[in-house]
């Protein structure tokens, strides 16, 4: 993408996707060695299901909604370094991922509170929001690439 754009900003952006990318990759590789303890195991108890479910909504939870907080940032990056291409349909599609920082940032701060607020009570995580968003994030950055000459 910087070969593309050749802007100095999507350096500082590109700091901000690495991160949120290697939060992901380590989220992902605990929440995998979770799920094939527990498959091994073969547990049967209520308890230890409450457990599993407790640790996987831990090792998900605040951590990811962090990663999606950088990766709005990113995307503000994105938009910034594709408005000065005059590459606007991009800009725009960049400008309104960043803008779900205003959905990710309120169920971050909730989940991380001790004792909930009434404001964020309003804010439910939607995993297949989450996950449309991140598939059409890197579909559309793909596209892009690979319609450059």
């Amino acid at each position: 993408m910087n070969q593309l754009l050749n802007i100095e900003l999507l350096k500082v952006g590109m700091i901000f996707g690495i991160i949120y990318l290697s939060m992901m990759v380590i989220t992902m590789t605990f929440q995998t060695g979770h799920i094939v303890h527990i498959a091994k195991e073969d547990y049967k108890s209520t308890t230890i299901e409450e457990r599993s479910n407790h640790m996987m909504a831990t090792l998900s939870g605040p951590y990811e909604l962090f990663a999606n907080i950088l990766k709005c940032i990113w995307a503000l990056f994105l938009s910034i370094a594709f408005w000065e291409t005059n590459n606007l349909l991009m800009a725009g599609i960049m400008f309104l991922f960043s803008l779900l920082i205003t959905i990710f940032l309120p169920i971050f701060i909730d989940s991380s509170l001790v004792k909930r607020l009434k404001f964020f009570e309003k804010f439910k995580p939607n995993p297949y929001l989450f996950n449309l968003e991140t598939f059409c994030f890197f579909l559309i950055l793909m596209i892009f690439i690979s319609i450059q000459p």
